[in-house]
């Protein structure tokens, strides 16, 4: 996959690079039932100013469309 853009649907400001890195399948549980399978998108974002890694991911809605998420992870500050 290509290079892209990541942004914030509020801001311009966000505007960053990134590179995908990998697919990852997730099987997310609740008391022994799967309640989400799919694959899960990563991406090293450059230039974001709090967030290195951005994950998305989509799924169907009840009402038979699709729903995309975006999830940026935020850089750990050090300092005590």
């Amino acid at each position: 996959m290509e290079a892209g853009v990541v942004s914030s649907p509020t801001t311009a400001r966000d505007l960053v690079e990134s590179t995908h890195l990998r697919s990852e399948p997730v099987r997310e549980t609740f008391q022994g039932e799967t309640v989400w399978e799919g694959v899960v998108e990563v991406f090293a974002l450059t230039g974001h100013p709090t967030a290195q890694l951005a994950y998305a991911w989509a799924h169907e809605t009840n009402d038979g469309g699709r729903r995309a998420h975006t999830q940026k992870q935020q850089k750990h500050r050090g300092g005590t």
